[in-house]
């Protein structure tokens, strides 16, 4: 039996993503292996667990208690993450005036070091974090996307008559950089289209794309918790996903076009290797490298409605056979037993 315990770095984001929603189908399936996702880190969840995993931590304290469950309780240590943050943007401001620290990258340092292993989402991010520590073996667990969860908000749409067509971006703050990609394309088309909406999520808004002149077709909200989001994301139509290729996106997953596809959207995103090879070019979304192609791609989807409907239905099914918990928990149980005999 594997008692892992999960000190998740939060419940909205990338610990319900890498924590949650991993422990959920560890816990359904399987009876040899068990996950209990944590927010804090008590003495008592160190009795007979095997595996200890801490999510993007930094904290001196959390380093100590690391070297406590590895030296004292012989507990296999993990550190968890799925970010490059050592090359965090600098346009990324507060984060970046964190990671960027010394101080800040030596405790990060401290507590990987603490560890037994280190576990990542994508195969960049692997090699990124065998620099760092080099005599630690890593080990890469693909995130995944629980197409359960979005069902309801993906039914909602289904038959849905709409006299608009919305594109859909959700964005963290690290996007500030990205967003030039597609200023210009996203603002001619909606001089051309009055039927043309945007809905943002996240920290990207008017200041970002200089929208101020179509205010009343553009929705921008605050960062969305999990719980809520497949439900705001179920007005998008189409989903865009725009990167530059930097250290710190190249090591990102593509698991935006997997939320889009799993709500039944076509994906248009840039051709990185977050998202190389992971869309099928005019199957269920395109690439768009240049303005002329962000432009020409979004303005297929724009007017052809049945393509639109049809990709998105394409991107779904993907979903479903190729990136669903359901499909791929046996790569993470293939980790985690790895681990588990270090």
């Amino acid at each position: 039996m594997i008692t892992i315990k999960f000190f998740m770095s939060d419940v909205y984001a990338c610990g319900h993503v890498r924590g949650e929603i991993v422990a959920r189908e560890l816990n359904k399936r399987f009876q040899n292996i068990r996950m209990d996702c944590k927010t804090d880190v008590l003495l008592s969840d160190y009795y007979s667990a095997n595996i200890a995993i801490f999510q993007r931590q930094e904290k001196a304290e959390m380093a100590e208690k690391m070297r406590l469950a590895r030296e004292e309780f012989r507990i296999k240590v993990v550190y968890e993450i799925d970010d490059d943050i050592f090359s965090t943007p600098k346009e990324f401001e507060k984060p970046y005036e964190h990671y960027a620290h010394p101080e800040t990258q030596a405790r990060i340092l401290n507590c990987m070091q603490q560890a037994d292993a280190v576990v990542v989402s994508t195969i960049p991010l692997a090699a990124a974090m065998q620099q760092r520590v080099p005599e630690k073996p890593v080990y890469v667990a693909p995130n995944m996307i629980d197409c359960e969860y979005w069902d309801k908000a993906y039914v909602s749409r289904l038959g849905e008559k709409k006299d608009h067509v919305t594109i859909g971006w959700m964005a963290s703050g690290s996007h500030v950089i990205d967003a030039p990609l597609i200023r210009e394309p996203l603002r001619r088309l909606m001089k051309r289209h009055p039927n043309l909406h945007l809905h943002f999520i996240g920290w990207i808004g008017f200041e970002h794309l200089q929208m101020d002149e179509f205010k009343d077709r553009v929705t921008v909200q605050p960062w969305i918790e999990c719980s809520v989001l497949p439900d705001v994301m179920a007005n998008f139509d189409i989903g865009i996903a725009p990167l530059i290729s930097n250290q710190f996106n190249d090591c990102k997953s593509g698991l935006k076009a997997m939320q889009y596809w799993a709500l039944g959207l076509p994906v248009v995103a840039s051709k990185v290797p977050a998202y190389n090879g992971l869309i099928d070019h005019g199957q269920d979304g395109y690439y768009a490298d240049s303005e002329e192609e962000w432009e020409s791609c979004l303005e297929h989807l724009i007017t052809d409605e049945v393509d639109r409907r049809n990709m998105g239905e394409m991107g779904r099914a993907k979903a479903l056979a190729q990136h669903d918990v359901r499909r791929r928990i046996g790569d993470w149980v293939k980790v985690y037993e790895q681990i588990n005999r270090m």
